[in-house]
């Protein structure tokens, strides 16, 4: 779980997560830094544009956190979310 809270029933027209800190990835037991290019000024912007008029507890998003982590040519670990609205 990303995050939870109480949301106003209306409709969502964008979510922004902002990141933390000191993002790691552990692969064979080995703990590597993890970058976000942005995520930790801006954050992640999502446009949404998704109706809420339930007092049920809804999940607005899904994070893929395989496809969403790739390690580039120099070797570093970097995050680009994937993000799916559900």
């Amino acid at each position: 779980m990303i995050g939870r809270g109480t949301y106003p029933y209306g409709n969502v027209k964008e979510i922004r997560l902002i990141l933390g800190l000191n993002n790691t990835i552990k692969i064979n037991n080995v703990v590597y830094p993890l970058t976000i290019a942005s995520g930790e000024e801006s954050g992640l912007k999502i446009k949404a544009n998704k109706g809420l008029f339930s007092p049920n507890e809804v999940t607005i998003i899904g994070f893929d956190a395989e496809l969403s982590i790739y390690q580039n040519g120099t070797g570093d670990y970097r995050l680009k979310p994937v993000i799916k609205l559900k």
